[in-house]
């Protein structure tokens, strides 16, 4: 009886391994395809990375969002400049949107004549250069407008509105998200001096603004204007001049499993929004000597927005560059893994893991589901 009992606790010790193990697997297999129709727009693909949409794609794989061939999410399944067919760029205007459910645009700032010069560096230009793919056009605008007025959803990150995007486009789509770009972006600098981080115009336009000023040699939250004007915000430490992602009240009740403080190192945009939008979400912004001055100099508040609802919950804007990925996300086809990602970050996974994980993902992950769940309701 003993050795009986032996047994059965190392077979039941055996099972509990086993389901720890490919549970999860088991889990997501199980699952059902969900059956929304979704674009991804990505205009800023120069090289064969495709890290600009990296984030969206992982995510649509994980819940096993349909995707336009196959199976899973290539990296090729969306709409914008291509790479490996330089001469044929394709537009969101020139795409039937009819009957798609979301279109999510997660890069627009284009392709440039100085990302071609050695293209299989896979380096990005690093000074100013002439655009040739890139910005939303008035088409483009008009197309996302009655995509909305069709009863689709939109959620537009980061540089939507910002440059190469101007004039009417910037406007109508403003309009639609229910913010107004600020002309400012920003992003932390862990070294301001670092040449293969930092963009070649960043010293030069400071010495010019500053009597030939040299960079901070501190950590610096560097805001960039549209016209090229700079305000920097040093400090002894890295956490001394992150914005960190902040849920309102609104927000925390909404979406019940992102996580608030997840600092924000990589580019984002400073908006207002409008009186008509919900605010879901703002930035923490460092306490330096002068910043919050600036802000409101800026006619800013001293929280900028990062994600706003607007038209009912059919546009959504994300004003930070949340899915062009720095580190490898892993497999998608884990039940779980953004629940257990969020509760155990990996730091050494990189820079722009944590607000990934803790805000991107669930936020996403929600408004998936919902559109999911109302795309299945007679």
């Amino acid at each position: 009886m003993k050795r009986l009992r032996s047994r059965l606790a190392i077979l039941g010790f055996l099972a509990f391994v086993s389901l720890l193990v490919w549970g999860p697997d088991l889990v997501w297999d199980w699952q059902d395809t969900r059956q929304l129709d979704v674009v991804v727009l990505d205009y800023t693909v120069p090289f064969e990375n495709y890290r600009e949409h990296a984030g969206a794609h992982w995510l649509l794989n994980h819940l096993k969002v349909q995707a336009p061939s196959g199976s899973e999410w290539s990296d090729r399944d969306y709409v914008g400049y291509h790479p490996d067919d330089r001469e044929h760029p394709r537009r969101l205007s020139e795409v039937n949107l009819s009957g798609v459910d979301l279109v999510t645009i997660t890069d627009v700032y284009g392709v440039y004549v100085d990302d071609l010069i050695e293209p299989q560096l896979q380096q990005a230009h690093n000074d100013y250069s002439e655009v040739i793919f890139g910005g939303l056009l008035e088409a483009d605008a008009h197309a996302l407008q009655e995509h909305v007025r069709r009863g689709g959803t939109v959620i537009a990150e980061f540089n939507t509105l910002a440059h190469p995007t101007s004039g009417a486009a910037r406007r109508i789509v403003g309009d639609l998200l229910g913010v107004e770009w600020s002309g400012w972006v920003g992003r932390v600098f862990v070294d301001p001096h670092d040449e293969g981080d930092v963009p070649a115009w960043l010293p030069r336009n400071w010495a010019e603004q500053n009597d030939g000023a040299e960079l901070p040699h501190e950590p610096s939250l560097v805001l960039v204007g549209e016209d090229g004007t700079l305000a920097i915000f040093s400090g002894p430490t890295v956490d001394d001049v992150l914005p960190r992602v902040r849920l309102t009240a609104e927000g925390e009740a909404r979406f019940p499993d992102a996580r608030s403080g997840k600092p924000m190192h990589y580019w984002f945009t400073l908006v207002r929004a409008d009186q008509d939008s919900h605010v879901h979400a703002e930035y923490d912004m460092p306490d330096r000597p002068g910043l919050m001055t600036w802000l409101e100099a800026h006619d800013l508040k001293a929280s900028p927005p990062v994600l706003t609802e607007h038209q009912n919950g059919r546009s959504w804007h994300m004003a930070a560059e949340f899915v062009d990925l720095d580190f490898a996300p892993g497999r998608f086809d884990r039940w779980g893994t953004i629940t257990w990602r969020r509760w155990f970050p990996d730091d050494e996974v990189g820079i722009s893991a944590p607000a990934y994980w803790g805000f991107y993902a669930p936020v996403t992950a929600q408004l998936i589901r919902e559109l999911d769940a109302e795309h299945q309701a007679p």
